[in-house]
């Protein structure tokens, strides 16, 4: 909450499961295995969350405003590097934020 006070949720796909108290409710899971590829209708589901949560779609539990343009997601994994760079490169091509694997890695 330092950083982004209620602005953001964490989109867990490690394989660790976090209380959702400990977020205000603003954490899903999406686990898989390390060193594995995702199940595809998960890691489509993943990035359709994390897309509604920054156009504010996303319903939650949370009290804070889910309309918030400062909203941003926070992919964990335990190494930081595979699941959540596979998330991240997904995320970045289901928005449009890049038009091909090649400029999203």
């Amino acid at each position: 909450d330092e950083k982004h006070p209620g602005k953001y949720f964490v989109f867990n796909v490690s394989e660790k499961q976090y209380s959702k108290e400990r977020f205000d409710g603003r954490i899903a899971d999406y686990n898989w295995q390390d060193h594995h590829a995702p199940p595809f209708h998960l890691l489509f589901e993943l990035v359709d969350q994390m897309k509604k949560w920054l156009e504010g779609k996303l319903k939650t539990i949370s009290i804070f405003r889910l309309d918030d343009p400062e909203n941003v997601v926070v992919i964990h994994c335990m190494s930081g590097k595979g699941r959540a760079g596979t998330s991240t490169c997904c995320l970045l091509l289901f928005t449009g934020f890049y038009d091909s694997i090649y400029n999203a890695a």
